[in-house]
């Protein structure tokens, strides 16, 4: 995706609104750090309605002012 924005930005001056991709094939698996990390995550949002909001957010890691697209 980073690729595909930067492209865009240098050929149109803008950034996509929209990107649709496939992946053909992927090798590897989760290890046991992303299974806890997931699992850590799952604990700490069960009872806090605010950190669910902030995780659904996809710009939630963006500075203010880049955030901007679909979502």
């Amino acid at each position: 995706m980073w690729f595909t924005q930067r492209a865009a930005l240098e050929q149109f001056q803008a950034p996509c609104t929209r990107i649709a991709m496939r992946v053909k094939a992927m090798k590897g698996g989760a290890s046991g750090g992303t299974i806890a990390s997931m699992m850590n995550v799952m604990e700490e949002t069960a009872g806090n309605p605010a950190l669910r909001a902030v995780l659904a957010n996809p710009y939630a890691l963006a500075p203010p002012g880049m955030r901007t697209g679909v979502a």
